[in-house]
């Protein structure tokens, strides 16, 4: 870049990484002292395992490389999925293989073959707040499409997607379809947009609850988890009273995540008023995300 002038035309993304625990946050440091400007975003990825994310051993991890960050800079996530790598995750590990060895077409090292159960949705909305209100810019998630990538031969594809676009042609047409995980993304992604700006959290103390809150251009977002096996209560209130009009809710649940003709989620009510200076109690059943939103659209 230097050769051709293009340093103050073109920064690069780094370190790039995968990391598991904090013991590589070095990686930052080393960047700042020796690219220094030429970094113009920070990235990791991450693939923790079930019991790290529910210990918040996830959280604790992902805080140390933000920290590490030089003031002005933003960190992404590159790569986010899960991957069953800890002792108390043995079980799902030891599954994961066994219905990758009973797929012709799945990468038995590399797949997670949990993408086609309602538990993976919950779970990677759960990691994905825990990157918001640790203060990562943006994030992806490990992947679109299993047709992506291929390993240990051109028909063996690394299952992690919302689907397999090639069903129809090698894999069978059931692959096409939209697994449940793509419901709880596609929600917060939708209604958290570049440039919006994220809002502290004060979560009540009852396990199991996550949350996040955004706002852009005077509209808001809240995103409430309920990852525990039990219901509650949670009393959903703004410091500014901020009252939502017109807002809607949308539930991906076990047993309930409706969807129009084409497959896409629609909202289980529509046209609320929410005061939120009173407060607003939502009733959030076990294993549960809602998305409570007045963007229109």
């Amino acid at each position: 870049m230097k050769k051709y002038n293009l340093t103050d035309k073109v920064q690069i993304v780094g370190p790039d990484i995968a990391i598991w625990t904090t013991k590589e946050t070095w990686w930052i440091d080393s960047c700042k002292t020796d690219l220094k400007d030429i970094i113009g975003l920070y990235d990791i990825h991450t693939y923790p395992s079930k019991s790290t994310m529910n210990s918040g051993d996830y959280s604790n991890i992902i805080r140390a490389y933000k920290k590490q960050v030089p003031v002005g800079k933003k960190i992404v996530l590159g790569e986010l999925g899960f991957k069953y790598i800890t002792k108390q995750d043995s079980l799902l590990k030891k599954e994961n293989i066994q219905r990758a060895k009973k797929k012709p077409y799945a990468s038995i090292d590399d797949s997670n073959m949990f993408v086609y159960d309602f538990f993976y949705g919950i779970d990677m909305a759960d990691a994905t707040m825990q990157l918001v209100n640790n203060g990562y810019a943006g994030m992806i998630a490990w992947m679109l499409d299993d047709a992506m990538h291929s390993k240990e031969g051109p028909y063996k594809l690394k299952v992690w997607g919302f689907w397999n676009i090639l069903g129809d042609e090698f894999f069978g047409s059931q692959e096409e379809n939209m697994r449940p995980w793509y419901y709880s993304w596609s929600i917060i992604s939708r209604y958290m947009q570049t440039d919006a700006n994220v809002m502290r959290v004060d979560l009540p103390a009852t396990e199991g609850i996550n949350a996040i809150a955004v706002e852009k251009d005077g509209h808001y977002m809240v995103a409430l988890l309920n990852k525990s096996h039990e219901a509650h209560q949670v009393l959903l209130r703004f410091d500014n009273g901020m009252v939502l009009k017109n807002a809607k809710t949308y539930v991906y649940a076990d047993k309930t995540r409706p969807v129009d003709k084409n497959g896409f989620p629609v909202p289980v009510s529509q046209n609320q008023t929410i005061d939120t200076g009173k407060g607003y109690s939502v009733s959030i059943g076990p294993e549960e995300l809602q998305v409570i939103t007045d963007f229109p659209y």
